[in-house]
């Protein structure tokens, strides 16, 4: 095809801690391509989510800040039209691309990613799914390796409804895993039953605290997954038994972590660890497994055995009233803008 110059692209004017008003003034508009570096890919945008980490930058208060006005989105999944000098050999395959510090993000008719960024896709993949490769899957990936380098026998699920906590649940069924899944709302997850291996708690119930103690109660090595922040992340903290950790992969509370018993984390070695995906990414890389972990996520996708769960699909022309969809019911599973 013709190398394009310009690309219709959703373009960020401002940050705003509205989220309302940073949503309603996203605009449409053609961007000029800048010319390729080296290690560079053009990629024709099929399909990009939208994730809470594309929320929060809307917001300015994710990791990511960009130049404004700036060009939204973190994952996509597209096919490369054009390289630079050193990646020629990546024209015309399927990739899936993970976008943070890109000019052009992912939100966007083409797009402009690094090389290192992107993964060659399987054949097979749906294009959705594709489009949420690079980031869930993997995260949820590298936390449950943590528990397992734990020896923990039982993992804790903080914003259990979230697709991260789908996929670690799937990980713990297949490597006979006990999980405490904590969801907010009873009636909002019953398709998630409890079983002899799962335990299902609501922080909207009166006797949650008791409730949670009574199911941490006997055990030890708790390796907790935590997506929300604030309170209930020191809640948590404070009834894990002892060599308990808790992995802190978001924050959706928009809250600062809170009422940690210093004592349990001196005494009863007790801890808080950040999980960061790039570091995890660089990791991966480093000792050569990055392509092991993809291709093994990737076949279990392909096989049915995890999947996104996927509410909706909007053309990207319709970004505002996609964004709002998600937002207003981000448990029912990703809004995918298609190109």
């Amino acid at each position: 095809m013709k190398i394009p110059k310009t690309s219709k692209s959703v373009v960020l004017p401002a940050y705003n801690k509205n989220l309302l008003r940073a949503i309603i003034s996203l605009k449409i508009e053609d961007v000029e391509l800048p010319k390729l570096c080296a290690d560079e890919l053009l990629i024709k945008v099929l399909a990009s989510p939208c994730n809470p980490s594309d929320i929060a930058f809307l917001q300015g208060s994710y990791n990511v800040v960009k130049d404004l006005p700036a060009i939204p989105g973190f994952e996509a999944t597209g096919e490369v039209i054009d390289a630079g000098e050193n990646a020629k050999l990546m024209i015309g395959n399927r990739v899936s691309c993970f976008s943070q510090d890109e000019k052009i993000g992912c939100w966007s008719e083409f797009m402009i990613s690094k090389v290192q960024n992107c993964i060659v896709l399987k054949d097979g993949l749906d294009i959705f799914q594709a489009a949420t490769v690079s980031i869930n899957p993997l995260t949820a990936f590298g936390m449950f390796e943590m528990a397992m380098q734990n020896s923990s026998k039982t993992i804790l699920l903080n914003a259990a409804g979230g697709q991260v906590a789908e996929f670690i649940r799937a990980f713990a069924k297949k490597n006979a895993v006990e999980v405490i899944n904590i969801f907010r709302k009873k009636n909002t997850f019953q398709n998630i039953e409890p079983t002899e291996n799962q335990i299902n708690l609501y922080s909207d119930e009166e006797n949650f605290e008791e409730n949670l103690r009574l199911a941490c109660d006997g055990k030890s090595n708790i390796t907790a997954f935590d997506a929300v922040g604030g309170f209930s992340t020191g809640l948590i903290f404070n009834n894990l038994p002892p060599k308990s950790s808790i992995i802190v992969y978001g924050g959706l509370s928009n809250e600062v972590i809170g009422g940690i018993d210093v004592l349990d984390m001196i005494f009863r070695k007790k801890q808080i660890i950040g999980f960061n995906l790039n570091d995890y990414i660089e990791k991966l890389k480093t000792d050569g497994n990055f392509k092991i972990v993809v291709d093994k996520i990737q076949d279990m996708i392909i096989n049915g055995e995890i999947s996104t769960k996927i509410n909706e699909t909007f053309l990207l022309k319709d970004i505002i009233p996609g964004i709002r969809a998600y937002i207003k019911n981000m448990s029912a599973g990703k809004v995918i803008f298609k190109m």
